[in-house]
């Protein structure tokens, strides 16, 4: 079992240790063995310490999963066709047979009551997510809202939700948007926008007013917010919010932000850039660590709750084996599906390029056998950031996992580092282990040095 050390700083230079073991949470004083009090984060150690946890489904090539007819997450893939240019985008040169069309869209919906049971109990999708994805969804605007009005009438209690690059927006669009209730997530970089996806919306007076009022309208529902990622060239999600909240004309603190954390790199673009030096990953980990405790970066949604899960895990002794991965693609209720029927390893992925898993026609025979859960990889066991992390990419292999384990790794370190800092006060300068992720790495990783403790 991988256990830790963390080498700490207290404000006043003194040192101390703490013991953190990822397969069972346990975060220990290392002078007497005691558990690190939760007082100073607002919670307790969980009363009932010997509750169930489920197994997590290991899924590999070699272990491959099924999938359940009783769905909680639908995700539609409409096609790959975008008219962005993103550098690291993982959706560029797909074959024609990614595209749907209208006639695939009716053929879809003739045949989902043979395969679909929502899992919620009422027949009416509550319980039930459907997401619409692309390349840009809204590129298949006729054949999104044919798909999703049907969806609607027949499944009235789901929840509709997509992700778009904002470009194509118009009052047509963000009228129905705001009818059929979709939570909308808008793609942007903030200042790095330009150079790793190409055009800026905002940088059009119509796609710009578009935002606005898509904003406007939806904020007050809870239901828009904004979706970035970090890059070498692009590392501050505070300098990322407040440049879109200019942009939008709203205050900062009134901005929803998310962060799809560091690139990870699908083809040669985002594999450039990714972290390549000592260098590289020291000034990552510095920035966002200390955007984290000292900037505005904490309130963006998907870093305040991947700390408080973590503090969760100590609280509630989670243990490794529960865990499944991040993206929820390894669970049998979570189902990534084309127009034609064909059944993907995730809504970012074709039939044409490996990842067909099976056919809804053939739902029994469907196997997730493209997949790598985090315990059937090299690194993961052996990882102090696994309670954060998760496992990285369920699908990527060879250089490019490893370049997407060696940059989530430093997100994900830099997030340790703030969640301590919360939890005791003190600095975390550097971690020791009999094995750091991989047997030839060294057995201690820096982390925040001095010129960063402030």
């Amino acid at each position: 079992m991988a256990e830790f050390k963390f080498h700490l700083r207290r404000h006043d230079g003194k040192p101390f240790c703490l013991l953190y073991s990822p397969q069972t949470s346990e975060l220990l004083w290392e002078e007497t063995g005691e558990r690190v009090s939760l007082h100073s984060i607002g919670i307790s150690y969980d009363l009932n310490p010997s509750r169930q946890w489920p197994v997590a489904k290991a899924v590999s090539p070699e272990t491959p999963l099924g999938k359940s007819r009783a769905l909680r997450a639908l995700k539609i893939q409409l096609g790959l066709k975008c008219n962005g240019r993103c550098g690291y985008c993982n959706q560029t040169a797909r074959p024609p047979e990614s595209h749907g069309t209208l006639k695939d869209a009716k053929a879809f919906l003739d045949k989902l009551p043979s395969w679909l049971e929502p899992a919620g109990t009422d027949g009416l999708g509550s319980g039930l997510r459907i997401e619409y994805w692309g390349g840009e969804p809204l590129v298949y605007w006729r054949t999104m809202k044919y798909l999703a009005e049907a969806l609607h009438q027949r499944y009235p209690k789901a929840v509709f939700n997509f992700v778009t690059n904002g470009t194509i927006l118009d009052d047509e669009k963000i009228d129905w948007l705001d009818k059929y209730d979709f939570s909308v997530a808008v793609s942007h970089d903030g200042p790095g926008h330009k150079t790793n996806r190409g055009e800026d919306p905002f940088d059009d007076p119509f796609s710009a007013a578009a935002l606005r009022k898509l904003y406007t309208r939806l904020r007050p529902k809870g239901l828009v917010s904004f979706n970035c990622v970090l890059a070498k060239n692009n590392p501050s999600l505070t300098t990322v919010r407040e440049h879109i909240a200019s942009r939008l004309g709203c205050s900062p603190d009134d901005l929803p932000l998310s962060t799809e954390e560091l690139v990870l790199p699908y083809e040669d673009a985002g594999y450039q850039l990714s972290l390549h030096t000592d260098a590289d990953h020291a000034f990552m980990r510095h920035s966002l660590y200390r955007d984290v405790t000292q900037g505005g970066a904490l309130p963006t949604l998907n870093v305040k709750e991947k700390l408080e899960d973590f503090f969760r895990s100590i609280a509630q002794g989670r243990p490794s084996y529960s865990l499944g991965l991040r993206c929820g693609m390894d669970r049998e209720d979570t189902l990534a599906v084309d127009l034609k029927g064909n059944v993907l390893t995730c809504q970012n992925t074709a039939a044409g390029d490996g990842h067909k898993i099976g056919t809804v026609k053939d739902y029994a025979n469907i196997r997730l056998n493209t997949a790598w859960h985090w315990s059937k990889r090299e690194e993961c066991p052996y990882c102090p950031v696994l309670q954060l992390c998760k496992g990285c990419c369920l699908r990527l292999e060879g250089n490019l996992w490893r370049k997407a384990c060696d940059n989530s790794f430093t997100y994900n370190l830099a997030l340790l580092a703030a969640g301590l800092r919360l939890l005791t006060g003190g600095v975390l300068t550097e971690i020791g282990g009999n094995v750091l992720r991989r047997h030839e790495l060294p057995g201690i990783a820096p982390v925040v040095d001095s010129v960063w403790n402030g």
